[in-house]
């Protein structure tokens, strides 16, 4: 063995070293940790737990979860139902700042 074979096989363990911290640390960064513990044994799962998104947060699955209520809830039909607001505390606060009221055509007169 060479001084450049040995030189280019240090090369490439210092840089397969540095692209593996990178994806451990990646995948922690993205709140995987449970794939970053499983990395430690089998490294590809730092390279699955990298190019994952981030996991969501407790508030964020909250503010997804109102979001979806109130773009996909049905359109009241009686009056009183549509009178009847949703109880804000069951609704984040930045979904409340961002809320629109809701507004309903007018029933069509009859002809």
């Amino acid at each position: 063995m060479t001084v450049i074979d040995l030189a280019m096989y240090v090369a490439l363990a210092v840089t397969y070293i540095m692209l593996l911290l990178l994806g451990g640390l990646t995948t922690l960064g993205k709140g995987r940790w449970m794939l970053f513990v499983a990395g430690i044994v089998v490294p590809p799962l730092w390279v699955v737990g990298a190019t994952l998104g981030p996991k969501l947060t407790a508030d964020e699955k909250r503010w997804v979860a109102a979001e979806r209520e109130r773009l996909f809830h049905p359109i009241p039909t009686s009056p009183d139902e549509q009178a009847r607001e949703p109880e804000p505390a069951a609704v984040p606060a930045i979904v409340l700042r961002s809320r629109r009221p809701l507004t309903y055509p007018a029933p069509l007169a009859a002809s």
